[in-house]
């Protein structure tokens, strides 16, 4: 009888799955040693996502005025509005608390200084260039329905993109592919090692840019791009179709303007890149390039990874915004003293006030305002809708419209089981908030109250609870 044999035989497939699963577990254990680059980056990309639901309520859909809760702290009646116009560093990209922004803290340094009678604006949309914001302001009725008494242009190095008719960019710029989103296999190995898959898709994009030709219908790589969009060719388009017709519009209009540059970096190729200001200088607008400044500032400042918002997403973190505003703040005070107001010395007690959260679909609705005592109703999320970096547990974020000293925070809803809070605070030795989160205490039962040190100032409250799903719980925060 002729002897049969198996393909699989037992023995070998139990071998087989063996070696796969310590392989597995050896992928885990060196995904969770490694930089928790791709776990942030899954982070980044749902705080943007909830951005986009975000802006689509309170931004202007005509033109991109920001829409923030805001308090009138005002002491007259001749209060002053100055409105800052820009890009993703105004909207901000990867920013859970949008009062991060650089003018959003530039309202807030005035305010700081004694100048209560100012309010500061903000305009942008990510991706925003000098020839957007023209037409901003030259084709929509920004300026008629705002009456702003200043106007800042903020300017950073890709500012001079240039659309064509069609609104279609001219000069395209390359976007990093993500290898693990094509199909359902590489999107669960993402999943499960994210930290590993980011090492890989970023060493196969930074191969393929050194190996690819690039040209104008292909699209150029970040460096690249930034040359190929101020050399002398472009930079006459540049010119001619964004900074001359922006510059006479503002040169026509009875209000003071200023631009103002937003370094994020110090790359010496800055300065190369910057001499496309001269043409806003030639036709008569004031520029104030803060570059050598601030690389001596980054050159010497110990807290540099606040220098980015976030681990994988270099826009300005909250070290540059402040920095940013303080720059401007002097500016304003050396400058366009009277477009302040007036200067008071006494003290103001900010208000407790929260004017932005994530998720968005929190709902935050304010229920009852006293001087020293404000309550809001929010409407518990999922969890899959969270926040989950850095304290790698799903939580919500409150931000306060002002830092401010709170004493008790208390949490209350007949479906909660238990809740844990952690804060964020203005650093007493670098004078911003570090974005470092201090846990308070994790107390079980269904109406708690958290004791906090009344001398922090508190910029945001984050929320981890076991509660249902849409659960109403009521926040009150006491001074």
């Amino acid at each position: 009888m002729k002897k049969r044999y198996k393909i699989f035989p037992k023995e070998a497939l139990i071998t087989f799955l063996i070696i796969a699963l310590i392989g597995c577990i050896m992928l885990l254990i060196i995904d969770r040693h490694m930089p928790q680059y791709g776990v942030w980056k899954s982070e980044n990309t749902f705080i943007n996502e909830d951005r986009k639901v975000k802006m689509a309520s309170i931004r202007n859909l005509e033109y991109p005025l920001i829409k923030l809760k805001s308090s009138d702290i005002s002491r007259s009646e001749n209060k002053k509005k100055i409105m800052v116009i820009g890009d993703s560093f105004i909207e901000g990209d990867g920013y859970n608390n949008s009062n991060q922004t650089w003018y959003r803290q530039l309202e807030i340094e005035l305010h700081n200084r004694g100048y209560y009678d100012v309010e500061v604006l903000g305009v942008g949309i990510s991706g925003a260039s000098t020839y957007d914001e023209m037409n901003w302001l030259t084709k929509t009725s920004l300026l008629e329905d705002n009456k702003p008494d200043l106007i800042i242009l903020g300017y950073v190095i890709n500012d001079p993109e240039i659309d064509d008719e069609n609104g279609k960019t001219i000069i395209s710029h390359t976007v990093t592919r993500n290898y693990f989103g094509s199909n359902k296999l590489f999107k669960a190995f993402y999943k499960t090692f994210p930290n590993i898959a980011y090492k890989i898709n970023n060493m196969l994009n930074t191969k393929i840019d050194k190996t690819k030709e690039y040209n104008d219908e292909t699209g150029y790589p970040t460096d690249i791009w930034y040359d190929v969009i101020v050399n002398d060719k472009w930079s006459e388009v540049y010119k001619q179709k964004s900074v001359d017709p922006l510059c006479d519009y503002l040169n026509s209009i009875d209000k003071p303007s200023f631009v103002i540059t937003t370094p994020n970096g110090v790359n010496p190729k800055y300065e190369h890149w910057y001499h496309v200001l001269s043409f806003f200088e030639n036709k008569g607008i004031k520029v104030y390039n803060m570059f050598n400044d601030f690389r001596n500032m980054a050159s010497q400042m110990s807290d540099r990874a606040n220098g980015k918002i976030n681990p994988v997403n270099g826009h300005p973190g909250t070290a540059y915004t402040k920095y940013y505003a303080k720059y401007v703040a002097n500016i304003l005070e050396q400058d366009y003293k009277k477009i302040l107001g007036n200067k008071y010395t006494e003290p103001i007690e900010y208000p407790i006030s929260i004017n932005d959260w994530v998720p968005y679909k929190l709902n935050t609705t304010l229920i009852e305002n006293n001087k020293d005592e404000v309550k809001y109703q929010i409407t518990y999320p999922e969890k899959d809708n969270m926040l989950y970096m850095p304290i790698k547990k799903k939580y919500i974020k409150l931000s306060l419209e002002y830092p401010v000293s709170v004493s008790e925070i208390q949490l209350e809803s007949k479906n909660l089981k238990s809740s844990e809070i952690y804060i964020t605070k203005i650093d007493k030795n670098l004078g911003y908030d570090n974005q470092s989160m201090q846990i308070i205490s994790r107390e079980k039962g269904n109406n708690i109250k958290f004791k906090i040190n009344p001398n922090e100032l508190i910029t945001s409250i984050n929320i981890g609870a076991e509660t249902i799903k849409n659960d109403k719980i009521e926040v009150t925060i006491k001074r």
